[in-house]
């Protein structure tokens, strides 16, 4: 049996904390037992390692990821098949890196997430757990038409959006994706968003639309979406809407505060790598501002309304240790935040009851921390180590409680 002690297990419901605790896990992977140390009983066999001075959580969740995002790059015309694959995989290392155990990509290239998933599978690259959209489904001009139509797929009406999402299934998706609105615009009407949702189900899919706009939000509520994805602008009574019904609200929060920052220094987003970066940040910069500033005003009274709240980071290498902070900075607690990025997140997924918590028989996919994140939640960016299925992936050295 493998035993690790910490200075505190953060167990990932949003109020536990163990402190001075220990965990077992057997060898399936899975955790066996946990408690605290001064009750831990141990056997000859047992491997212990110790982690003075840190915290252990559950690994950590991003569900809105692009990591093909290949499409933003200068030299993207040199990104073939092969090399975003590649691309790709090296992002999905890095978020290991991080403590992300488990990712929802939201659009890609058509295929990409599934051959990666199928390579995990043949143990040929080391990545979170994988949960994907495939391509996304807009109409046609509509939110992203300007992305290679390797990554999105335009469909109008009725009977050809229920066409998309069936492609899309039959491509390996776990979820569909639909954009809901290009800026102020709407893009699908009432009809065609609930075809799109009926049909995701229907298949045995959930849902997940981009809406930012209050209209586009509330044809996503009406609709029965799963997941909000930004819900930027959304108003009290879609909130209490959305607290009802029990769908999702992912605010990728840290997408916005990055925008908005461009835009407040262009000088220094048109020194980046990319003339994408200076463009948004001219272009699009009073919107970025207005939204971060909108999720600094509405995030915690959401919260507090009842909104099942989990974390994404809009990003193509999971930041998700920048949305915490903002949440934290937003009013939530670090026990919230976490939640939201442990247990919540795995619900939208439907793996809560073997993912997300530390508790017995749930999977131990974890991220071990120096400090304490419930004091400061900027620690969780001190990564010790991090375990995916109960293996440590920084191989690190093992030493019992006496430090033998």
């Amino acid at each position: 049996m493998l035993i690790l002690t910490a200075d505190r297990i953060i167990v990932g419901d949003g109020k536990t904390t163990i402190e001075n605790g220990y965990i077992k896990i057997n060898d399936k992977g899975q955790i066996a037992e946990t408690g605290e140390v001064k009750n831990l009983k141990k056997k000859s066999s047992d491997t212990i390692v110790s982690y003075e001075g840190c915290s252990i959580m559950p690994g950590l969740f991003d569900l809105h990821v692009h990591f093909g995002n290949f499409w933003h790059f200068k030299d993207k015309d040199i990104y073939n098949d092969f090399l975003i694959s590649l691309y790709s995989a090296t992002n999905m290392k890095i978020a290991l890196s991080k403590g992300v155990t488990t990712i929802r990509d939201v659009m890609g290239p058509d295929g990409l997430m599934t051959s990666l998933k199928n390579a995990v599978k043949l143990g040929y690259i080391q990545a979170p757990r994988i949960f994907h959209t495939n391509q996304a489904i807009i109409c046609t001009g509509g939110h992203c038409w300007y992305y290679p139509d390797k990554v999105i797929m335009e469909a109008d009406g009725v009977d050809a959006v229920r066409r998309a999402v069936r492609l899309q299934a039959r491509e390996g998706a776990d979820f569909i994706k639909a954009m809901g609105n290009h800026g102020n615009k709407v893009d699908f009407d009432r009809n065609e968003m609930a075809a799109i949702v009926d049909e995701a189900h229907r298949l045995g899919k959930k849902c997940s639309v981009h809406a930012t706009i209050e209209e586009s939000i509330d044809i996503a509520i009406d609709a029965g979406a799963d997941t909000i994805e930004h819900g930027t602008f959304m108003n009290e009574k879609q909130a209490e809407k959305i607290a009802k019904s029990g769908q999702v609200w992912i605010p990728t929060l840290s997408a916005y505060s990055f925008w908005a920052n461009e835009a407040l220094n262009p000088s220094t987003a048109k020194r980046r790598d990319s003339p994408h970066f200076y463009e948004y940040a001219v272009r699009l910069g009073q919107f970025y501002i207005n939204s971060a500033k909108a999720n600094e005003a509405t995030l915690k009274k959401y919260y507090d309304m009842g909104i099942k709240v989990a974390t994404g980071s809009d990003n193509g290498v999971a930041e998700i240790a920048d949305e915490l902070e903002l949440m934290c900075k937003y009013g939530l607690t670090p026990q919230q935040a976490i939640e939201c990025a442990t247990s919540n997140s795995a619900d939208v997924c439907d793996i809560g009851d073997t993912v997300g918590k530390i508790t017995m028989d749930y999977c131990a996919d974890l991220l071990v921390t120096k400090g304490n994140p419930l004091d400061d939640i900027r620690t969780i960016r001190n990564v010790m180590d991090v375990y995916q299925n109960g293996k440590s992936l920084f191989a690190i050295k093992y030493i019992d409680l006496d430090g033998h």
